[in-house]
């Protein structure tokens, strides 16, 4: 009298129970996919991160040079500019008749003081200018090899967890 209900639990327990599988390796499933293209999202993040940073670096240490290739391009320019301008006085006094011996060397003397005064400063600033971007590019790319250093390392964390 009780067989078919029994028969009908008993059916309804073995649908329950594939159901209950069926979900599990589904989750298993999703999860496995899941991790793995997180796994990818990491590897082409950190793949495009360091050729974005080594092409930064190359870029960056390329225009510094480039910086002050300019810079010293400028201060030579300056120097010879002085140059002439001094060759300008002296042709002044010729033409206008200025021929005291002390007083051209004072000049002279003036004008040569203050242009290495000039080169020297024009140097000094030259030797900051540098050293503070120098240390500036190192810092950031120090950085960005500590963050691609941390992401490894959390790739490597999803790395084991894909093959657990």
């Amino acid at each position: 009298m009780f067989t078919p209900q029994i028969n009908y639990w008993n059916d309804m327990m073995a649908k329950v129970q594939e159901m209950y599988n069926t979900s599990l390796k589904t989750n298993r499933q999703v999860q496995t996919e899941f991790t793995n293209v997180l796994k990818e999202i990491f590897q082409q993040t950190m793949k495009n991160t360091v050729g974005f940073q080594k092409e930064t670096e190359t870029v960056s240490v390329k225009l510094m040079d480039t910086y002050f290739e300019n810079l010293d391009k400028l201060h030579a320019y300056q120097v010879e500019n002085n140059d002439k301008s001094y060759q300008t006085v002296v042709t002044l006094m010729d033409t206008y008749g200025i021929h005291n011996a002390e007083f051209r060397k004072d000049i002279e003397k003036i004008w040569k003081t203050n242009g290495a005064t000039y080169r020297a400063k024009a140097d000094e600033m030259t030797r900051m200018i540098r050293t503070n971007q120098e240390k500036y590019l190192q810092t950031m790319f120090e950085t960005w090899r500590n963050a691609i250093q941390e992401m490894e390392k959390v790739n490597h964390r999803v790395e084991e967890t894909v093959t657990k």
